[in-house]
């Protein structure tokens, strides 16, 4: 999502007509959608399925599901996993999105899960919004989604 982000708003914070346009990370169990239900945040990032309750949303990326798991064989030589595989096996991080292999450590792997559905990357905002850059930064999103 990052990439997607980093696109629209350069890493920078823009002012256009006294509005204030910035990229922010959340975390701690923050639920992005809910903020922008409540007009805390007016376009945000959302991996579906989510609740989209008050939100209007278009799928602007597709990532493959994968999971972190030991280095040590067996499964650590095979490209990918399956659901099967991965029955009795500990797993050390949530089956996430392909973007969470950034987060490298010398005794983990990231293999792709290939019998799950991709997680879809959707951009989010609100039924009414006053602000008047949501449209502009949708239709920026949207057309960097179409170029990738």
């Amino acid at each position: 999502m990052a990439e997607h982000r980093a696109g629209v708003v350069g890493g920078q914070e823009h002012r256009d007509g006294g509005h204030l346009l910035g990229a922010h990370d959340a975390s701690d169990g923050v639920v992005l959608g809910d903020l922008v239900v409540q007009g805390l945040v007016d376009v945000a990032f959302l991996w579906l399925p989510a609740d989209t309750s008050g939100l209007h949303t278009a799928v602007v990326a597709t990532e493959e599901r994968m999971v972190a798991r030991s280095a040590s064989p067996p499964l650590a030589a095979r490209p990918a996993l399956t659901l099967a595989d991965l029955r009795d096996e500990p797993i050390l991080w949530n089956l996430g999105p392909a973007s969470m292999a950034a987060y490298t450590h010398p005794e983990l792997i990231w293999r792709p899960v290939t019998d799950l559905d991709p997680l879809r990357i959707a951009v989010a905002w609100p039924r009414t919004s006053v602000n008047p850059l949501v449209p502009a930064c949708v239709r920026a999103v949207r057309a960097l989604a179409t170029e990738g």
